[in-house]
């Protein structure tokens, strides 16, 4: 769906409001997706899955902000994990990999798209090169465990 605006302010009232649903549809699984996990997010409309593998907070803060700039570093913390940061609003700085993108590619996903994979399942995801079905047994018996519990 392609949406016009007005105006700036419109636009980013729209996105607030989108950003607010996200978070009010995420479960609580979601929410706990954090530095150092992995997922897995179905694109059934592509036919593909996109795997994530997001960085410690360590090697986040070292790519995004060198240590030898601290006042930097500090801002890009605040940005990411303080209060009304980026972290809180759902959002995650991840790798990206799929059949689409096999080497991967940095970006961010919120975590309403995202489901939570093992490190073990990752890597067998890397080992199949990403080419795993939307709708596999794979990913629905993901999906089974995180609704079964």
């Amino acid at each position: 769906m392609v949406e016009g605006f007005n105006s700036l302010d419109e636009m980013i009232e729209a996105m607030r409001t989108q950003e607010q649903a996200a978070n009010a549809a995420a479960y609580p699984w979601q929410q706990e997706i954090t530095w150092g996990g992995y997922f897995m997010r179905p694109m059934p409309e592509y036919g593909f899955v996109i795997f994530g593998s997001i960085p410690s907070k360590e090697e986040f803060l070292a790519m995004e902000a060198p240590k030898d700039d601290p006042n930097y570093r500090a801002e890009v913390d605040e940005e990411w994990n303080g209060p009304g940061g980026l972290m809180e609003r759902g959002y995650r700085f991840a790798q990206h990999f799929s059949v689409a993108e096999p080497d991967g590619e940095w970006g961010s996903t919120h975590v309403s798209t995202m489901i939570p994979i093992t490190v073990e399942d990752f890597e067998f995801a890397r080992a199949a090169l990403w080419e795993i079905s939307p709708i596999s047994d794979w990913v629905v018996e993901r999906l089974q465990r995180l609704f079964s519990d």
